[in-house]
């Protein structure tokens, strides 16, 4: 992310099993904690559930960053959607922040930061 000198971002998906299709999407956000010269290791800044089945579908593709934000498009459910076709255009924001007295940043929703999160039909 720009800058966050390092920061890494992984989008993944929990899947529910036993004969049930709802998934869940996370946002995680990493920098690296190794010394120079030592294997590469990481540190967690935050996680955080960005979407999921009947509320809303992160398109993990199409994002943008601005400073320590990371703005993401989606689509979300309208009343009698179908879960596998949500139809609200919308955008969902998360921020990296941090602390007085936390060594770490944490990752938190845009709005929680002090930014307004518009959506749009």
């Amino acid at each position: 992310m720009p800058g966050k000198e390092g920061i890494e971002l992984v989008f993944f998906t929990i899947e529910r099993f036993g004969g049930g299709n709802n998934s869940t999407f996370y946002l995680a956000a990493f920098e690296p904690v190794a010394p120079e010269g030592a294997s590469e290791r990481y540190q967690l800044l935050g996680v955080d559930q960005i979407g999921g089945n009947g509320w809303r579908v992160p398109d993990v593709d199409h994002f943008r960053t601005d400073g320590n934000c990371i703005t993401l498009t989606t689509k979300n459910y309208a009343p009698g959607d179908a879960m596998s076709h949500p139809t609200i255009s919308g955008t969902t924001g998360y921020c990296l922040r941090l602390y007085p007295g936390r060594s770490a940043a944490t990752l938190e929703p845009e709005a929680d930061a002090g930014r307004v999160v518009g959506r749009t039909r």
